[in-house]
C-alpha cells in the first residue's frame, strides 16, 4: 500500500491560498476517492499536476477525459 494522503498534500503546502482540492479529502480515503474521480472528469488538470500518479491510474481505470 502506498503512502497516506496528507492535508499538506491536498492543500499542496500554501496556506495563504485556497487549495484546489479541499483538505477534509484527507480525512478518508472513500472521500479522496470519491472527490478524485469527480476531479478526474471535472478538472483533469489539477488531479495531475497534484497526484500525477493517481491521474495516470483514474484514466487507466476510468479512461481518459476530454477536458483539459
Amino acid at each position: 500500500m502506498g503512502r497516506r494522503c496528507t492535508k499538506d498534500d491536498v492543500a499542496g503546502g500554501d496556506h495563504e491560498t485556497e487549495p484546489a482540492i479541499d483538505a477534509y479529502t484527507a480525512e478518508a480515503r472513500e472521500e479522496f476517492f470519491a472527490i478524485s474521480c469527480e476531479f478526474h472528469f471535472t478538472a483533469p488538470a489539477v488531479i495531475r499536476a497534484t497526484f500525477p500518479t493517481l491521474a495516470a491510474h483514474l484514466e487507466r481505470f476510468r479512461g481518459p477525459t476530454h477536458r483539459v
